[in-house]
């Protein structure tokens, strides 16, 4: 049967789905389509989320049904998740291991800044060094 799939911007596309095709095969099918990765996916019919595990038929979809689709950003954090991530690091050419925490949308010039607030100048410029070299082109000794 075909089915429409409606993206939150609006857009739409038609494809063919079985009734027996689980939510699973249909987010298979939509990612060989758009492209779009399965886990990024949050399908809805009727203002229910379908569940991967449960066949199309469960929810009633018929020829026609317009299924909306939500692309999550694993950027932004799936709702409920915590927007804080702990970031586990180990200096170049040292045995030492410190945690920071970071937002998950913090820049990479924003990382350094918190390793330089957490473990002071002295480590900032060992966890440095060796990107620097690399980026200079400068021969190790």
């Amino acid at each position: 049967m075909d089915v429409i799939f409606e993206t939150e911007d609006g857009a739409l596309f038609k494809m063919k789905v079985g009734h027996s095709h689980t939510v699973l095969e249909t987010k298979q099918k939509i990612h060989k389509f758009a492209g779009i990765p399965i886990s990024h996916q949050i399908l809805a019919h009727q203002d229910e989320v379908l569940d991967d595990s449960s066949s199309v038929e469960s929810y009633s979809i018929t020829e026609n049904s317009r299924i909306h689709l939500r692309i999550e950003d694993p950027c932004r954090g799936l709702p409920g998740q915590p927007k804080m991530v702990d970031l586990l690091l180990k200096v170049a050419d040292s045995t030492s291991l410190f945690c920071v925490t970071m937002n998950r949308r913090d820049s990479i010039l924003q990382l350094k800044h918190k390793i330089h607030e957490t473990e002071g100048e002295f480590l900032f410029i060992l966890f440095l060094a060796p990107i620097l070299i690399m980026f200079l082109g400068i021969p190790d000794s």
